[in-house]
């Protein structure tokens, strides 16, 4: 619906290249700068939700204060994208790439799934006070590739975020020139990953040099309780979260994708099983007939 970006101009239409985005709102380039000139932070594991490629996840540290960072990393030609709520503080954070974003048609694309889910989530936590404050956007990543891909995933995100059913204030929008380099004479990203405190809503350039994997307690016995049908199931929106008030990344899924993975194998279902009708009507009719033959008929 709107974008709005910083000082409440309102972005009226989504421009048709990375620069243009630039040329007519120079206040985002300045953010940029302001963002990319601040060192990085070597994240530890105590207390980080980390946030792997084609997830995301939301929290909330007023109720789980087991999480006060939430990051991710490695978004060369990938893009991660953070929402955050001004007044309730709840953050979520997606971490999207060619696959979730463009590859197979941006119509049906797993940004588009995946931003709705950051909104109900955010709203979810928030209990109410969704509307007292605004939800400010962050997108670091895609530096200047030579096969333009991450050019193609930026401009999917904010063509999709201008299209979700509410207001969005843009911070950042750190990608192309603002988030390129250049060492031993290639480019690269500046930006290595992106995390924020909950505590005190401050985001910032972080490194992540491990890879955590959080053991999400509820979600593993509910699981247990399903498959062997032990106890009562959790409701559906508490299947979802983690102990406290954390929702447990989840995998961005791309329909388009998985259609066109899953629709050969349907088409040889039926032409298998159109086979096999044919040959039991061909039985049926060759049967019926010699029953015919011996009564005379």
């Amino acid at each position: 619906m709107v974008i709005q970006i910083l000082g409440g101009r309102t972005l009226l239409s989504i421009p048709g290249s990375i620069q243009e985005f630039f040329n007519e709102n120079p206040e985002i380039g300045e953010s940029n700068l302001a963002l990319t000139s601040r060192e990085h932070v070597d994240m530890w594991r105590d207390r980080v939700l980390f946030i792997k490629q084609r997830q995301q996840a939301t929290s909330d540290i007023r109720e789980n204060d087991k999480v006060q960072w939430i990051g991710s990393h490695a978004a060369m030609t990938c893009h991660i994208l953070v929402m955050k709520h001004t007044v309730t503080g709840v953050v979520s954070m997606g971490h999207f790439d060619n696959f979730c974003c463009w590859q197979f048609g941006e119509e049906s694309s797993a940004h588009r799934e995946g931003l709705d889910i950051m909104l109900y989530e955010i709203g979810a936590l928030s209990r109410g006070f969704i509307d007292d404050g605004r939800i400010e956007v962050t997108i670091v990543g895609g530096y200047t590739d030579i096969r333009g891909d991450a050019a193609k995933n930026s401009m999917s995100l904010l063509r999709a975020i201008q299209q979700v059913p509410t207001i969005l204030n843009l911070i950042h929008f750190c990608v192309g020139p603002y988030n390129t380099t250049v060492d031993n004479g290639s480019t690269t990203a500046i930006l290595k990953g992106i995390c924020v405190d909950l505590k005190t809503k401050t985001l910032f350039p972080a490194m992540f040099n491990w890879c955590q994997f959080s053991d999400f307690k509820t979600q593993i016995e509910d699981r247990f309780r399903t498959r062997n049908g032990v106890g009562e199931q959790m409701d559906s929106e508490d299947r979802f979260k983690t102990k406290d008030s954390t929702f447990k990344p989840k995998s961005l899924r791309n329909t388009a994708n998985r259609n066109k993975l899953i629709e050969p194998k349907i088409n040889t279902e039926r032409a298998q099983n159109k086979h096999i009708d044919n040959k039991k009507n061909s039985f049926k009719f060759s049967y019926f007939n010699r029953i015919n033959d011996i009564n005379g008929n």
